[in-house]
């Protein structure tokens, strides 16, 4: 299967790609119509894509699927067909790079990963700029907040209503919770997450006018076990500190509305893939997928399998 499709509100479309060695966009806020009853899905930060097993995939599915469609949300511009450029090279980009994460430590592994990437967009003429995380700490904590807040407002326009109705194990009891935090909200508190996301999304623009792209860790840790995010208990933020521990600036772009892509770039001791991400400004989607070609071209992991699901003597 060359593509799958996937959604993205805080990284459900990077992470899994992330984990298994695969390209996942998130895409510019707008840039694939969602329909007139989605127009401004999750307040604008979920959006959606495919995952695939390579950059030319993805950008032929950005081109395919990307238009202006009537709505709230504005033309990205996004420079299409990405496919007809994809292939040639940039002039230098100015790259900063967050080898490290406010308040979450990275494993020195997938650190490492970042500088080696670091190293061979250097090697390619693009200046590299180490930038300090604590600079984007509040960024981070204040794009997870809001993430929460919309996916328990969320949980409560879809649940709330037949919430009385629901049986104790109809669903897990953090849906239970969501339902419950999204139903006792208040206009203002919601007044404030809009506000709130305004000004992360103004803070990543100040970003991009010292830096073009982001390059960043794209999990802190080796992929988690089935099981690592249990629904079991009714603790919404252990849950969403578990998920922020996992991928830290993953909910940055979707608060902030801005394109993210997740590549593989090599693989740990244990053969696990060691991805990073790089993040541009609004509309640059197809900057990253030229940048997310380069890597492809000089170190392709197309021909990775995993390990899972292999008839023996095929699994490399």
């Amino acid at each position: 299967m060359p593509l799958a499709h996937a959604t993205d509100a805080a990284g459900s479309t990077r992470v899994p790609a992330a984990c298994c060695g695969l390209v996942g966009l998130k895409t510019t806020r707008g840039a694939t119509p969602t329909g007139p009853d989605f127009g401004n899905h999750l307040f604008g930060i979920a959006s959606e894509l495919v995952i695939s097993r390579s950059v030319r995939d993805t950008a032929a599915a950005l081109d395919v699927l990307a238009g202006r469609a009537r709505g709230p949300l504005p033309d990205p511009d996004l420079r299409l067909p990405v496919r007809e450029w994809l292939d040639t090279r940039t002039g230098p980009l100015r790259i900063g790079v967050l080898a490290e994460a406010p308040n979450t430590a990275i494993a020195p592994e997938r650190a490492q990963a970042v500088r080696a990437a670091a190293d061979f967009l250097r090697s390619h003429g693009h200046p590299i700029a180490m930038l300090d995380p604590a600079v984007f700490a509040d960024l981070v904590d204040q794009s997870q907040t809001v993430f929460a807040r919309v996916i328990a407002a969320n949980f409560a326009r879809n649940l709330g209503p037949i919430r009385d109705a629901l049986a104790e194990d109809d669903v897990s009891p953090l849906v239970h919770r969501l339902i419950e935090e999204g139903v006792g909200m208040s206009a203002a508190t919601l007044y404030e997450t809009d506000l709130t996301a305004a000004r992360v999304a103004q803070a990543m623009w100040d970003t991009f006018t010292t830096v073009d792209v982001l390059l960043t860790p794209m999990l802190s840790s080796a992929p988690p076990e089935i099981g690592a995010f249990p629904l079991d208990h009714d603790d919404t933020a252990l849950h969403w500190k578990r998920m922020s521990a996992l991928a830290p600036y993953a909910a940055l772009a979707n608060v902030a509305g801005i394109p993210a892509l997740t590549l593989p770039h090599g693989v740990d001791a244990a053969g696990l893939p060691t991805p990073v991400q790089l993040m541009g400004p609004m509309g640059s989607d197809g900057l990253l997928l030229r940048l997310g070609r380069l890597f492809e071209k000089h170190a392709p992991w197309s021909f990775r399998h995993p390990l899972a699901g292999m008839p023996p003597g095929l699994a490399q």
